[in-house]
């Protein structure tokens, strides 16, 4: 199944960018393309009152278009129990490409250990010293991540874990946010026929080429712009230079 299309227009939306992507949409859907109208910024007054008056409900809200963590977050990367040995974290890191770990209390995020504790830990068994446990070695990662984050600010290297109020969530990378497939969006830009107002603003700013109240001295003759009411104003026309 083919993936939902935005359908937007700039993000100051007008009554001709919300309405053109309303109908460009609705055209789409009739055509079987699963498209849905949707609105980068706040309606101006003046929209919002069209769109009351014809009993017309304003798109949903998209402010960007970015990979969120809860699209790319790996769920199914089960948390070490704060019960477990250090055995069963060992067996852990085996079974998973990280250098990192969960550690969970029925549910509710701990903290992380390291693949590099269990060297030291293990090392003290050849001193004889007593080994430490999986919850005493768990403390606060140095960088986690909520759902609602945006993936594109996780870092290059690396697996963080995920956590939404104080839950844990999952784990995640850089490589899982670039395997989602990238929302596609369609920006409907109306085009306006320019009046014959601006036309001649325009022109009032055209550049010319005109004889400079120099050259009698040295001889040049040099383009420069000039407004045309500008002209009358410095008295150039009753130089004879207009």
């Amino acid at each position: 199944m083919a993936k939902q299309i935005f359908v937007t227009g700039h993000k100051s939306p007008d009554t001709d960018s919300i309405c053109s992507s309303i109908a460009y949409a609705k055209l789409k859907q009739l055509q079987g393309i699963d498209a849905t109208p949707i609105r980068a910024g706040e309606p101006n007054k003046e929209t919002a009152f069209a769109l009351n008056y014809f009993h017309v409900a304003p798109q949903p809200l998209v402010k960007d278009f970015y990979v969120k963590v809860s699209e790319a977050v790996h769920t199914e990367v089960e948390a070490l129990p704060v019960s477990a040995s250090l055995k069963d974290a060992a067996k852990w890191f085996a079974s998973h490409e990280s250098d990192v770990a969960p550690v969970a209390d029925n549910g509710q995020f701990v903290g992380v250990i390291e693949k590099g504790q269990l060297a030291d830990e293990f090392v003290k068994t050849v001193m004889g010293e007593e080994l430490s446990t999986v919850k005493a070695l768990a403390h606060d990662p140095e960088l986690f991540f909520k759902p609602t984050d945006n993936g594109h600010d996780i870092p290059a290297d690396g697996k963080y874990a995920v956590v939404e109020n104080g839950k844990y969530v999952g784990m995640i990378c850089a490589d899982c946010v670039a395997a989602v497939e990238k929302q596609q969006v369609i920006l409907v830009r109306p085009q306006r026929k320019e009046t014959d107002h601006r036309r001649h603003r325009r022109s009032i700013y055209r550049r010319r080429h005109r004889p400079s109240p120099h050259r009698r001295h040295f001889g040049n003759s040099r383009p420069y712009f000039h407004p045309l009411q500008t002209r009358r104003l410095h008295g150039n026309h009753r130089n004879g230079l207009v």
